[in-house]
């Protein structure tokens, strides 16, 4: 609703001003939109990285619990044992619809292809 009245009112001041006011507003919410997505973006891969982080440090703890566990005839170390199965087999991935993991490596040629085809091939195109 508010991004439909947005584009209104750059009509409305492209007919009121001329194009080159039209074109420096355009660029301005295509700047905006850019930073937005770059963020969600960073944000997403961030959570995603700190999670697994976190996974691979219980899991460490995990295992020399099982470790320091005497098993005498006690109920506790066959318990360990389980959470310990239990963890090694549950471990969070972020992989939308199956196709790759979300993480950091990936975002470093996200971000460069979607900058190039947002901001150097227009500019390309205009300079020719």
């Amino acid at each position: 609703m508010h991004a439909a009245r947005f584009v209104g009112a750059l009509n409305l001041l492209k007919v009121l001003r001329g194009d080159y006011e039209h074109k420096a507003a355009e660029s301005c919410v295509d700047i905006a939109w850019l930073i937005l997505h770059i963020l969600r973006a960073i944000l997403y891969v961030e959570a995603s990285h700190q999670i697994s982080k976190e996974v691979d440090i219980i899991r460490h703890q995990v295992g020399e619990l099982s470790l320091l566990v005497t098993s005498v005839g006690q109920k506790i170390p066959l318990e360990v044992d389980i959470f310990q199965l239990v963890v090694l087999e549950n471990y969070p991935e972020t992989i939308p619809m199956g196709f790759f993991t979300v993480s950091r490596t990936l975002l470093g040629p996200v971000l460069g292809v979607v900058l190039k085809l947002r901001v150097v091939n227009p500019w390309l195109c205009c300079c020719q």
